[in-house]
């Protein structure tokens, strides 16, 4: 669906075969001046397309929900209010978000890369790599909740690989259509919501008044689990018999994962034993903590100062 843009700066497709979707889309941005592309990702509230803004050829991305799913509009401007209030490297941007009769839009920033989740089944991750990338997931994890906010739904589908300027690859915190308010008392207090694999027993229970900060941190152990291991806390179940896991069974620790047994130092189990506590206030007090302990731990070392890691992430 690439398409050209007259002077005017409407949006002309030479093909016939538009979807509704799309033709709302170029109603809705002509006046914007935006150059549709390609499809980039379909899911069940919408669809996102790589488009160029014509006034400086910039790429950018258009998320779009149709304004006839409650599911997809309440989704779209959750994120555009929870991002409107970050700012962070690790972060992505909304340059802006628009509403129609028929579809709204969150216009964000063009990442070019591949997500977390594709780039581990690509090719084997260092552990000086995912130690970086979780320090700069701590980093934007602690940003988020400073603004008030949970995520929610960290995983490794949205977190994007990219390059930055000095040629490493940085990660970048996306999708924040489930970010809320911490521990929200203005939700249904049953409401399943996130990624089994990555939920925090609390999460996985579906109150949404007891989803605060800690949910997001156990998220990241979990993750953290997986960059170093190349397995989850839980073993691959059907969804509920990993939520049944998570709600009534320790997760695996790092020692008992063959892959990685012979090259855990003393401490890596207690660290992520603590990360995934099944009572929050159990866990770490921060992104930022629980990554230093990690590191520490990796290395053997007492947990005082600052690691390499996170003097790297805070210096991007």
């Amino acid at each position: 669906m690439d398409g050209t843009a007259a002077a005017d700066g409407a949006v002309m497709h030479a093909a016939n075969d538009h979807s509704a979707e799309e033709t709302l889309l170029d109603d809705l941005l002509c006046a914007r001046r935006y150059r549709i592309g390609r499809v980039i990702a379909e899911g069940t509230t919408g669809h996102v397309f790589a488009a160029r803004r014509l006034s400086d050829n910039q790429p950018v991305v258009l998320k779009v929900g149709s304004m006839a799913s409650q599911m997809a509009r309440t989704s779209l401007r959750a994120e555009a209010k929870a991002l409107a209030s970050l700012d962070h490297p690790n972060i992505v941007r909304c340059h802006e978000h628009l509403e129609g009769i028929d579809v709204a839009v969150l216009v964000m920033d063009h990442l070019e890369g591949t997500d977390l989740g594709t780039r581990m089944r690509a090719a084997p991750v260092s552990r000086a790599q995912a130690m970086r990338w979780l320090g700069e997931l701590a980093s934007a994890l602690d940003h988020v909740h400073t603004a008030g906010l949970v995520h929610r739904d960290l995983k490794p589908a949205n977190v994007m690989i990219v390059p930055d300027e000095e040629g490493l690859e940085r990660a970048v915190l996306i999708d924040f259509g489930l970010a809320s308010p911490r521990a929200s008392r203005n939700t249904r207090s049953r409401f399943l919501c996130g990624t089994p694999a990555y939920m925090a027993p609390e999460q996985a229970q579906g109150d949404e008044t007891q989803i605060g900060p800690a949910a997001d941190r156990y998220a990241l152990a979990a993750l953290g689990l997986e960059l170093l291991t190349g397995q989850r806390p839980y073993p691959n179940a059907s969804i509920p018999e990993l939520l049944r896991m998570v709600l009534e069974s320790a997760p695996r620790a790092a020692s008992q994962l063959a892959s990685f047994a012979p090259h855990v130092a003393p401490g890596v189990d207690a660290v992520f034993a603590r990360g995934l506590a099944r009572e929050p206030r159990a866990r770490f007090t921060s992104a930022w903590v629980f990554v230093d302990r990690l590191e520490r731990a990796l290395e053997g070392a007492r947990p005082s100062g600052t690691s390499s890691t996170m003097l790297a992430a805070q210096a991007a």
